[in-house]
């Protein structure tokens, strides 16, 4: 997609573009969740991420429709649903599953048993407590056997694979995360 060509859908997003209806010129904008806003957002997306300054028009509509005064408005919200876990829940869990893998398995007790040392680690009052913060993120949680590569492919599947890397080295510093959590309750 050449320059000129992101730079128009950018402006039909943002500005709109003239129309006519009922022999009178009037503005209209892309119509919601249509191919044609989706390549208008796609357009630019891809101008706001390349390396070239950010055209002076976008900028200022933009900023218009974050927090000036115009006939649209950005406003800012979850594309999913909000999750109902923290980022503690997940690192508990995750502590959990590592003390899982320590101890073995296979030995009887020991799903019990590294619940019984998150408890200690992060001053958790009860082990039933525990099990509701596993049941809350087990969709988020590395599959047995999945790298943390796939794990977070699997968790991002828009992301690119630099930001894939980026995920996969913040997963694998999870013992920062460990020690972060442990000085909480």
């Amino acid at each position: 997609m050449d320059n000129n060509h992101s730079l128009s859908g950018a402006y039909r997003l943002l500005a709109g573009f003239v129309t006519e209806e009922n022999k009178l010129p009037t503005r209209a904008y892309p119509e919601p969740d249509s191919a044609d806003e989706n390549e208008a957002r796609a357009a630019l997306a891809t101008h706001l991420r390349s390396e070239k300054p950010v055209d002076r028009g976008i900028r200022q509509l933009l900023a218009d429709q974050i927090g000036g005064d115009s006939e649209r408005k950005i406003t800012f919200g979850y594309r999913h649903k909000p999750t109902n876990y923290t980022l503690r829940d997940i690192v508990i869990a995750m502590y959990v599953a590592s003390e899982i893998e320590k101890i073995g398995r296979k030995k009887r007790g020991t799903v019990k048993q590294a619940m019984g040392r998150a408890m200690d680690r992060y001053g958790i009052d009860s082990i039933s407590h525990v099990y509701e913060i596993r049941r809350r993120v087990r969709d988020v949680m590395p599959r047995h056997g999945e790298t943390i590569h796939d794990f977070s492919r699997r968790l991002y599947p828009g992301f690119t694979e630099e930001q894939i890397d980026s995920c996969t080295h913040a997963w694998a510093s999870e013992e920062l995360l460990f020690d972060l959590f442990s000085k909480r309750t």
